[in-house]
């Protein structure tokens, strides 16, 4: 929705209208269940938004999660594999969570 960069783009609020959260929630949500299947078994999944929203956030976390049960939370690691990927700034950011795959453990 990139309603986390507001103050610097403040145009955002002219293009968004309350009915394209509920539709870029619902396509969040495809994308993860999407790929949460060719995850390998032990991989990471790095969500990030630029969202200030919690139904885009900890709300779409907390839904995965309860219908993945081979998934869990993890700290996101700052120095680690997939750091080319996100920066440590992302780790910082209550926006980014790192799910892990237990299948195969």
């Amino acid at each position: 929705s990139a309603t986390g960069i507001i103050r610097r783009q403040p145009d955002v609020l002219l293009h968004r209208r309350p009915d394209d959260i509920t539709a870029l929630v619902a396509l969040q949500a495809r994308l993860l269940d999407a790929l949460w299947p060719v995850l390998r078994p032990g991989g990471v999944l790095l969500y990030s938004t630029c969202s200030i929203l919690r139904q885009e956030n900890q709300q779409q976390v907390a839904r995965f999660l309860a219908r993945t049960p081979d998934a869990r939370i993890e700290r996101c690691r700052k120095a680690s594999a997939m750091q080319w990927m996100a920066p440590a700034s992302a780790c910082r950011a209550s926006t980014a969570v790192t799910v892990s795959s237990m299948r195969g453990w």
